[in-house]
């Protein structure tokens, strides 16, 4: 088994340097273009370069991340960002958006494209799809099980990676719109607003109350991931890549979780790695879904910032001096320290200064009674953590800071022949050799010759290079003499062409295109559409709002599978019958989510379907690539996508279109002006989600476990009667999913009664609306609003007026996202 890779953060130079000199295989890192986090200092093409160059001369490989959706407008820039990232010598790029994988592949077939978890990759399908399409590694979703790694990773073949330490998304990345929707930055474009690091309370519908136990809390706040005691398991299990999140962390606590990792793998366990893991940054720790970690154990409600390490209590204050009672652990000048009142205030301090006994002191330890400098006031009995280690950061610091504490060894020759110029050769373990003949030649010793010994002594000292020397073989005469200054110069020049040949690893040409033709290239040829008429669709939840859907004039029917209430099998025949009763297309939606585990029970629903339905009027929808092959083989011709699989661009649309899909939905995050480009670029007919308490959230975490009933899943859930209030009163409802997994829907419903003109101009032709909590007769009367959108009476303005009282969105189609 090749050796597994180590993949460390950099969200700027000196982290990079702290990765590398702390062990790591290779580094991730953003540039000043279309990465996923806008907010780190990232690297400007100058520093990139540089960032490259020292990484390979050290022998550690550069990844980088153009990991966001890009749109029709980006598209040409964003090829020629990634050529001047190829150029540069990046080792490989990773990506979420299906039209940058598309078009990479294209033009630089040999620079390596990852998927980021941003593609939402959780079944062994969606990794070959991925890998069929030219991606060389999968970055798994963070909700799988070390089962089901293992599972993909030997059913599949394809190079995989998993995160293993860090902070957690709440919400299957790429699948949040929570950000985008509240304050317009998305995660999707790299600016996420990080909303469920924000206070929320737990609210009952069914008693119309916030539940005292659950209010004011950070209900969405994830732990950090933390699996260094599993490593060995995680090891094992067939991926190629453990990756270390942190993008926006201090260079410090990228050192210090680095070498830690670097250790285990390498079989050092040391004494000291639990505490300074969680001294280096902690929300609390979980070993996450890896290691089967559900709701409590993955959330950490109380409060979302780092936790630090236990200290102590306050004893008392006088005055502007408090004494700590040092219970565990040590308090040291220079310390940060939080001080937390039994009624959860908070108050921060740097230490300046520490009396024990009445003695100035550096530190206090254990049993100690610290006098410190508070100049808040805090109430005697309250806990005191520890949150900076003001030792531990300078010595991370001064173990990365000398830039060359990763020796590399160099076997070396050496040829020094009295009267003729000296030869040094060296080479490294990849096979590198470089040669230096100098140009001073070796002269006759006229007393004393130069001892072997010395020459060699000499030329091992390497000083602040990243190389170690070891001479294995050399030819040097007995009466030679050779000064130091002469075998320093020889020693540095050897070293600065092989650091030249390791920084430049790939020998790549220039290559010349067209990038506009290229994007062009990739859209499906222009054909006439059978069927350019509008097409009104419901999502719908149960048999009762079909019928009224069906009633009120829809042209098809979604059945919104994974949301669904009731016995799905029976209700889905009687939907199905009667959509061909009245010659109605039916479309069974597939679940966003869908393990492999769980696709042999989609599979079945589907069958029983295809048994009473009319195949010509019965389609599926795909939520996620892997569910193509499974929806074809049972023999459906008509399908669709899902608006969650972030169609952001006509490449993407027109992928689409290629794999025989009728309609394809097109990103919730468009606005109008995207939506017409995309549709004067294609021919397949392009659908949008018009009404709606769109789905900000889908996450393995149930905020309604935390309820005063708690968890009967699977005996039973309530978690359907739930929701999540924000600091602004806005309600959240939570929606149950197969298998515990659960969905967050907007506060606000998606309103485009007033302005569908405006969507039908942009060439969009299917006109969707989901329903998740209204009721049926709702259902029929919003169907019919929409459907005389165009000439409204009093009675649609006043329903439209009802509508907009519990608040309204009208989502991106005019604001679009950052």
């Amino acid at each position: 088994m090749n050796k597994i890779e180590l993949l460390a953060p950099a969200g700027n130079f000196e982290a990079l340097a702290a990765a590398v000199e702390s062990g790591a295989d290779a580094v991730y890192l953003g540039g000043n273009k279309f990465s996923a986090r806008a907010y780190a200092d990232n690297f400007d093409g100058q520093n990139l370069a540089r960032a490259v160059s020292y990484a390979h001369i050290r022998g550690v490989k550069v990844f980088v991340t153009v990991n966001i959706l890009i749109s029709d407008r980006e598209l040409e820039e964003a090829l020629d960002y990634v050529n001047s990232l190829y150029q540069t010598g990046v080792d490989g790029i990773i990506v979420q958006d299906i039209a940058l994988l598309k078009l990479v592949v294209n033009v630089f077939p040999d620079l390596p494209v990852h998927c980021s978890t941003q593609m939402v990759v959780h079944n062994a399908e969606g990794v070959r799809y991925y890998s069929g399409l030219g991606a060389k590694r999968i970055v798994l979703a963070r909700e799988l099980s070390l089962e089901q790694v293992r599972s993909i990773a030997e059913s599949t073949g394809v190079d995989l990676e998993i995160f293993i330490h860090g902070a957690l998304c709440v919400s299957y990345s790429g699948q949040c719109l929570m950000s985008s929707l509240i304050g317009g930055r998305s995660g999707n474009r790299g600016r996420c607003a990080q909303p469920c690091r924000k206070k929320y309370s737990l609210y009952d519908f069914n008693t119309g109350r916030e539940e005292a136990a659950n209010r004011n809390k950070h209900l969405l706040s994830t732990r950090d991931l933390n699996t260094y005691n599993r490593l060995k398991e995680l090891a094992e299990s067939g991926v190629v890549s453990l990756k270390i999140e942190g993008r926006m962390k201090r260079p410090e606590y990228v050192a210090i979780v680095v070498k830690h990792y670097r250790n285990a793998l390498d079989n050092i366990y040391t004494s000291n790695a639990a505490y300074e893991l969680k001294s280096a940054f902690n929300r609390e720790f979980t070993e996450g879904y890896l290691f089967g970690k559900r709701n409590r154990q993955v959330v950490s409600i109380d409060r979302p910032d780092n936790r630090g390490v236990k200290l102590g209590r306050v004893i008392r204050q006088k005055g502007e001096i408090a004494s700590i009672l040092i219970e565990e652990n040590s308090l040291n000048d220079g310390d940060g320290i939080e001080i937390v009142s039994g009624k959860g205030k908070s108050t921060g301090a740097m230490i300046s200064g520490i009396r024990v006994k009445g003695k100035n002191v550096k530190g206090a330890v254990a049993g100690d009674i610290a006098e410190v400098f508070i100049r808040e006031k805090v109430e005697a009995g309250s806990a005191v953590t520890k949150t900076f280690d003001s030792g531990l950061n300078k010595k991370a610091r001064e173990e990365y800071s000398s830039e060359n504490t990763r020796k590399i060894t160099l076997r070396c020759r050496l040829i020094m022949k009295t009267g003729q110029y000296p030869m040094i050769e060296v080479m490294d373990n990849d096979g590198n050799i470089v040669r230096h003949t100098d140009d001073e030649r070796v002269e006759m010793a006229e007393k004393a010759a130069t001892p072997v010994e010395k020459i060699l002594e000499q030329l091992s000292k390497t000083g602040d290079t990243p190389y170690r020397i070891q001479v294995t073989e050399t030819e040097i005469d007995d009466d030679c003499y050779i000064p130091p200054r002469q075998i320093n110069r020889m020693r540095r020049k050897v070293l600065e062409l092989l650091s030249e040949k390791r920084s430049r690893r790939y020998n790549r040409k220039t290559i010349q295109f067209n990038g506009a033709e290229i994007i062009k290239s990739l859209y499906p040829g222009k054909e006439t559409l059978e069927n350019d008429l509008l097409e009104y669709i419901a999502g719908i939840r149960n048999y009762e709002a079909a019928v009224c859907a069906i009633n009120s004039g829809v042209d098809s029917i979604y059945i919104l599978s994974d949301a669904y209430e009731g016995d799905v099998v029976p209700d889905t025949l009687r939907i199905a019958e009667s959509c061909k009763n009245m010659d109605k297309s039916l479309f069974y939606v597939l679940p966003n989510i869908m393990p492999d585990k769980e696709k042999e029970k989609t599979k079945g629903r589907l069958e029983s379907i295809i048994k009473e339905a009319d195949l010509k009027h019965f389609g599926a929808v795909i939520s996620e690539p892997g569910q193509l092959d499974m929806v074809r083989s049972l023999g459906i011709d008509r399908i669709r996508t899902n608006y969650n699989m972030n169609v952001f661009n006509s490449v993407s649309a027109g992928h689409w279109q290629k794999e025989g899909a009728e309609a394809v939905g097109l990103s919730a995050e468009l606005k109008l002006p995207q939506i017409k480009e995309i549709n004067s670029n294609i021919e397949v007919a392009t659908e949008a989600v018009v009404y709606g308490y769109l789905p900000v959230m889908t996450t393995e975490y149930c905020p309604a476990s935390l309820c005063s009933k708690g968890c009967n899943y699977p005996r039973g859930c309530n978690s359907s009667n739930y929701g999540i209030i924000d600091e602004k009163g806005k309600n959240f409802r939570i929606i149950k999913l197969d298998s515990c997994r659960t969905q967050i829907l907007n506060s606000d419903v998606l309103l485009m009664a007033d302005d569908l003109g405006d969507v039908i101009s942009s060439g969009v032709m299917k006109l969707r609306a989901d329903f998740y909590i209204e009721s049926p007769e709702m259902v029929g009367r919003i169907i019919k609003l929409y459907k005389s959108f165009n000439n409204m009476n009093d009675k649609d303005r006043l329903l439209v007026k009802e509508i907009k009282s519990n608040g309204f969105t009208k989502g991106h189609f005019y604001r679009g996202v950052d």
